[in-house]
């Protein structure tokens, strides 16, 4: 079983939206996992909350991974 950590991931909102977004997300994922997998786990995340409306990909761009 591979061992999981979390994640910090830096995400950022794409231009063209009423409100500007640049924050870190928090996941937990396999600590081998690559920042595509990284990516699409926060920006689900980001999904889940606040920014319900903002779930496609192209929504956001990945700034920086770094382990929690």
């Amino acid at each position: 079983m591979k061992e999981r950590c979390e994640w910090i991931v830096r995400v950022q909102s794409t231009p063209g939206f009423y409100a500007q977004y640049e924050g870190n997300v928090k996941v937990w994922a396999d600590e081998d996992s690559d920042e595509e997998t990284l990516f699409r786990a926060a920006v689900k995340e980001l999904g889940r909350g606040a920014f319900f409306d903002r779930k496609h990909l192209s929504f956001w761009k990945l700034v920086s991974v770094k382990k929690g």
